[in-house]
């Protein structure tokens, strides 16, 4: 037997949304931008600056994917709800309360 905690469901939906949005909020182009400012002219800086926004780009689809972790996992627990209450009433009908 499958035992589901719909809450638990919940609780990792909602850890995944705040990973996503930390992860969102990192600005690889920003860390780009100081160490061109910081190291101008160098190979570094150059290097730097293509990497920032590769990195900005894999950060933001990462965070996508988190997100779309957090609404299955909350479609889960929805879905397990219905479920539940779909059985109880069915079994009350047929008289198993």
């Amino acid at each position: 037997m499958l035992n589901v905690d719909p809450d638990m469901l919940r609780g990792i939906a909602r850890r995944y949304r705040n990973a996503a949005s930390e992860m969102a909020a990192i600005d690889g182009r920003g860390v780009a931008a100081l160490l061109d400012g910081a190291l101008p002219g160098s190979s570094t800086a150059v290097v730097a600056s293509a990497i920032g926004g590769m990195a900005t780009t894999a950060y933001d689809s990462a965070a996508g994917r988190l997100h779309s972790l957090a609404a299955a996992a909350n479609a889960c627990a929805d879905e397990y709800d219905r479920t539940e209450q779909s059985n109880a009433a069915l079994l009350a009908v047929l008289g198993f309360e």
